[in-house]
């Protein structure tokens, strides 16, 4: 996310150079005449054994989809919030959710302190008939504007999806993301990790640990460019299974989940929820 050359010295600066310069060459011519009486013959060039330069080798492009997520891992960059020192986690997220046969659009900002004590900001929109249309952000203004709903709970009543600290490993992460989800397929895993992303800040170490635990992941889709129903551009990786389709975009540069969508084939077909993370970061308090 050229500069013009010097303009030409002065016509009577010209003039003086001139001369010096012809009496140079006459030194210059009688001083090589000399030494050429005594100097080695030249060599030829077209004899001459031609210089070997070496290129460092390029590592080759990568073609699948875990050679991508693998890449990106090695790649993902920190940003500001890595560095502050919270101690609070703050959330911001949109999200269309299934209830039945309608779908409920939701706005929820969450504090939550590493004791487990929260205040949760919740805002929601009427149900929505009908499961067969994804969301495309129209009612984003509206949600935003909805009355909100003021939660405040003590230590682990608004339990987190798993207890801190994220591991930072991918066998670790694994680990914790399959007691999130300890049944299902690899669609639930992908859902595991919108979870995670949901209610927890993950860092630099961490976001780079979802990547490759995303690399490993068997049938796994991806596609360079997706773009989420806020505008933002990233990368989407996808599983699907006999039960559904989950998928997340992520930034490509931070390692940040953006948006995840989950769509089922039964009871009955449709959406299932749509999530999106307007905001992720630490902070110091909760704002009045």
């Amino acid at each position: 996310m050229a500069r013009q050359p010097d303009n030409p010295p002065h016509h009577r600066r010209a003039i003086q150079i001139t001369a010096l310069t012809t009496a140079a060459a006459l030194i210059l011519t009688t001083t090589t005449a000399c030494a050429n009486q005594n100097a080695t013959p030249a060599t030829d060039p077209t004899n001459a054994t031609p210089a070997t330069t070496t290129h460092p080798a390029r590592a080759p492009a990568p073609t699948t989809a875990r050679e991508h997520l693998l890449a990106l891992a090695d790649n993902v960059t920190a940003v500001p919030a890595d560095a502050h020192p919270g101690p609070y986690t703050h959330t911001h997220i949109q999200l269309w959710a299934r209830s039945t046969r309608s779908v409920i659009p939701f706005d929820i900002r969450t504090w939550r302190h590493p004791d487990g004590s929260a205040t949760v900001h919740e805002r929601r929109l009427p149900d929505r008939p009908g499961l067969t249309v994804v969301p495309d952000g129209s009612d984003r203004d509206d949600l935003a504007a909805a009355p909100v709903r003021v939660d405040t709970r003590p230590a682990s009543q608004i339990p987190a999806a798993v207890a801190e600290p994220i591991a930072t490993d991918p066998a670790g992460l694994l680990h914790q993301l399959h007691t999130i989800s300890p049944r299902g397929g690899p669609t639930r895993l992908l859902t595991a990790i919108g979870d995670l992303a949901r209610d927890h800040y993950l860092n630099h170490p961490q976001r780079a640990a979802v990547l490759h635990v995303l690399a490993d992941i068997p049938g796994i889709e991806y596609w360079p460019a997706a773009t989420d129903i806020a505008g933002r551009t990233g990368i989407r990786v996808q599983v699907s299974d006999s039960h559904g389709t989950t998928a997340l975009i992520i930034n490509p540069g931070t390692g940040e989940l953006l948006a995840l969508t989950e769509t089922v084939t039964t009871n009955p077909p449709g959406l299932w929820q749509y999530l999106l993370i307007v905001t992720r970061d630490r902070v110091d308090r909760i704002p009045d």
